[in-house]
């Protein structure tokens, strides 16, 4: 009899024991108990007597170290073969059979990969898993999930470049592994090239090679020029990621303080301009009164030297006189088109000065705000979210989704109008920083979201931190609605059932999902 060991939280192992034991005809005995959290699958195998044939980690259902549950998985997996190479390592995934993650579990050699089906990645056959894990493990299982082309390009690379030839060492299957890589890399470049002409690696495939790299450089490799080049490969990768996410944080804050610093240098400068207007329109008027005076008096203007006299009798008005005289100038010979200059000024200065960012959001004006600063529009959607006096958040989220198709605002927009599939795609592929970083209310609503799709293992880790007795138990509460359908389902799917029984058992699903729709 063959032995299984499940990774995955306690409420999923009960559903996957009795389902893999019954399937498979007794042939496979699942242990009682199981490893809910990833980072304690190498101990735990370690402990159990005897030790497990296989173990089967249901990705969706147990709990991660890291937000990075793949690279996660991937250095897990590796460990755990170089470290017993016995034990029979599987994986089930919700995941579209032809997620490009499924190539990279491949690449590992874990002959067993169980992802979704077709029209539902949250659906597989329990059956054939049952059935496949009963049979001796077979690498025709994986070949569908990975194309390598031939070796020869691979070769040539790291025998020109890192000087590595034919090996008999303990390391000569990572370096075939590592060659293989090099290879899909530079084929693909190459490929790339023809068509483009730019010398470009795409990027999933970079991450992919910065991962196996990673794997190759933890093992028991005994070339140190492998070694040592592995190494420097992944100091480069850190530092530029490094360096990249420093440059981020360092242009969001950059952006954030020329806005304010010019929204706060446009009043100052109104402000300055229309005292300084008014002040230049009052000395004019004074030496116009002057001027009309003193050519009463003498039938001309007064002379220069005059002006100058009285310069020299008051120092202290000399800056004043100074500009007092170049006015009397201007009036005298253009009095007429100064005028008419200085007025349309004066008439833009009038005009009502735009409301600053601060303002408007202490008035709750959080469209308008986004309308007039829509750089700041992810800004002024937080600050509506806090609002606790605001009572319709999903018809100002709306107004501000006008101005703004930011992946912050498009999550909260799909979160208000109940599209939650469409929610939790833009939280887990969007790169925005208050995706990654969460306010309280929007982990709130990523955590509710998650739930909603059945991410239950991502949606308890979301809303941890929060310690929301209320918000835990409703996961809790609708995780054992939907694994019960999902094993109802499953039954249905594999004929498992009577016309009575599979009768029975869809008025369950129903009666199961409303209760999940009032959650």
């Amino acid at each position: 009899m063959t032995t299984v060991l499940l990774g995955m939280d306690n409420q999923n192992a009960d559903i996957f024991r009795e389902s893999l034991e019954q399937y498979s005809d007794g042939k496979l005995e699942v242990v009682v108990d199981s490893v809910p959290i990833l980072h304690n699958a190498k101990k735990a195998i370690e402990l159990s007597r005897p030790t497990p044939d296989i173990f089967l980690i249901a990705m969706n259902h147990i709990s991660f170290d890291t937000p990075d549950h793949e690279n996660e998985l991937l250095e897990t997996l590796s460990s755990l073969k170089m470290a017993n190479n016995s034990i029979r390592l599987a994986v089930q995934a919700d995941i579209h059979p032809n997620d490009p993650f499924l190539k990279k579990i491949a690449l590992l050699q874990i002959t067993d990969i169980f992802p979704g089906s077709q029209h539902n990645p949250e659906e597989f056959d329990m059956a054939q898993v049952a059935i496949q894990l009963s049979k001796p493990a077979n690498v025709n299982n994986i070949y569908k999930y990975y194309n390598l082309p031939s070796e020869d390009a691979g070769d040539a690379y790291l025998n020109d470049n890192l000087g590595i030839g034919k090996s008999n060492s303990e390391g000569a299957a990572n370096e075939r592994k590592l060659k293989k890589l090099v290879n899909t890399l530079i084929a693909q470049n190459e490929q790339l090239k023809k068509k483009t002409g730019v010398n470009t690696v795409p990027r999933k495939d970079y991450d992919e090679l910065v991962n196996s790299l990673r794997t190759i450089q933890s093992s028991s490799i005994t070339t140190d020029s492998l070694k040592t080049t592995v190494g420097n490969i992944l100091k480069v990768n850190q530092e530029t990621t490094e360096d990249l996410k420093k440059v981020t944080n360092i242009n969001r804050d950059l952006n954030n303080s020329i806005v304010d610093l010019m929204e706060n240098n446009n009043d100052d400068e109104v402000t300055s301009l229309k005292q300084e207007n008014e002040k230049l329109s009052h000395e004019l008027e004074i030496v116009r009164k002057r001027n009309y005076k003193n050519n009463d008096a003498n039938g001309r203007a007064a002379p220069n030297n005059a002006v100058s006299k009285k310069r020299k009798g008051k120092s202290g008005r000399k800056p004043l006189l100074l500009i007092l005289v170049i006015i009397i100038i201007a009036v005298v010979f253009g009095g007429p088109a100064l005028a008419q200059h200085i007025r349309p000024n004066n008439i833009e200065t009038e005009q009502p000065a735009k409301p600053t960012f601060n303002s408007l959001i202490k008035a709750g004006n959080y469209d308008t705000a986004a309308k007039y600063y829509p750089k700041r529009a992810v800004a002024a959607e937080n600050a509506m979210l806090a609002d606790t006096e605001l009572s319709d958040k999903a018809d100002m989220a709306r107004k501000i989704l006008v101005y703004s198709s930011n992946d912050v605002i498009k999550f909260d927009n799909y979160y208000f109008d109940q599209k939650y599939e469409e929610a939790t795609d833009i939280y887990k592929n969007s790169a925005e920083p208050d995706l990654t970083d969460l306010t309280k209310e929007r982990r709130v609503m990523a955590a509710y979201c998650l739930m909603k799709t059945g991410n239950i293992v991502d949606a308890k880790s979301t809303a941890k931190p929060l310690n929301n007795d209320n918000l835990n138990k409703r996961i809790e509460i609708f995780a054992k609605f939907y694994n019960a359908n999902k094993i109802l389902n499953n039954k249905i799917q594999n004929d498992h059932l009577s016309e009575k029984e599979e009768k029975r058992a869809r008025e369950q699903i129903r009666k199961n999902q409303e209760a999940m729709d009032k959650l």
